[in-house]
């Protein structure tokens, strides 16, 4: 018997299906968010545009920010809005004293690959403009982390400024949909095998998925950033995040995997949950790695004031 943790199992309790049906799962999100009212204090939403894009900006109304969290949204490549996690965003900027842009991307099947990876490229581009002086952080939640990682991709191809780290939930990486967990949890909790072979269809929209770029071809670049991934025991994609984290390792990519007790797709970042405290507090371990660096390599002496 899998094992829930006891503060996570309300949320299973809604309506779900491990069926896809897009147009239904569409729908049901812009009624669950219709009427979302995010207001978390010491924080304040700037709502901007990179293109025809909408791209969303939470910040600290209190403090300087010391960073840039670019967060990009999952959904299966073919749902989901940049609005829907702006509680989570919120939370973060205020948590992480850090510039939170989220691009609104547009979605396959309408727009298959590589439409939203450049969207969020774009969205990249733009970011980095506004904030020039901030150490940007990728971060990303199921397709989100596998957008992040074209995205990665595509800005160490084009030489483009050192980002800080990458973070990844729950990695949406294998359009094969061939692992264990993929066969153990096909039918859930939350997301499926299914689910998985049909949003990557539709994303790919009838390209070959070597099309797709990798960080493990670039792991030589000079700029190649670390790498934070969480996976979820019940979760059909835990076993494509855990294998693209000891590829990378085995190459010599610092990269750090970290797998919470009891937790299962989309349950990492519920707010006000201890298990979101957790997956923070190794975010804020990682960022301070970050810092750490950054010191010795302006004084790689290591001299102390």
């Amino acid at each position: 018997m899998t094992f829930i943790h006891p503060e996570l199992r309300p949320p299973l309790e809604a309506p779900w299906s491990p069926e896809w049906d897009l147009a239904l799962t569409r729908a049901r999100n812009e009624n669950t968010f219709a009427d979302q009212n995010v207001a978390v204090s010491g924080t304040a939403l700037h709502v901007s545009r990179a293109g025809e894009m909408e791209i969303r900006v939470w910040r600290p109304t209190d403090n300087q920010p010391t960073f840039l969290i670019y967060a990009i949204h999952g959904g299966g490549y073919t749902a989901g809005r940049a609005r829907y996690d702006d509680q989570r965003n919120a939370e973060m900027a205020l948590e992480f004293n850090a510039v939170v842009v989220s691009p609104d991307y547009r979605l396959a099947p309408e727009h298959p690959f590589p439409t939203p990876p450049e969207d969020c490229l774009s969205g990249l581009t733009w970011a980095i403009q506004q904030f020039p002086d901030l150490p940007i952080f990728l971060y990303g939640d199921s397709a989100g982390s596998g957008l992040v990682e074209t995205v990665a991709a595509w800005h160490l191809d084009n030489d483009g400024r050192a980002l800080a780290g990458l973070i990844c939930l729950e990695p949406a990486l294998d359009p094969l949909a061939g692992t264990r967990s993929m066969t153990t949890y096909a039918n859930g909790p939350m997301w499926s095998h299914e689910k998985a072979l049909r949003s990557w269809e539709c994303y790919l929209g009838g390209q070959h998925h070597s099309e797709l770029p990798r960080l493990i071809d670039r792991v030589e670049s000079e700029n190649f950033p670390p790498i934070l991934v969480f996976v979820n025991p019940v979760d059909p994609l835990r076993d494509e995040g855990i294998e693209w984290a000891l590829a990378l390792a085995d190459v010599g990519a610092k990269i750090e995997l970290h797998l919470m007790q009891g937790t299962y797709h989309s349950a990492l970042s519920i707010s006000g949950t201890r298990t979101w405290r957790r997956v923070q507090n190794t975010i804020h371990d990682f960022i301070d790695i970050f810092h750490l660096s950054d010191n010795r390599a302006a004084d790689p002496a290591g001299t102390e004031s």
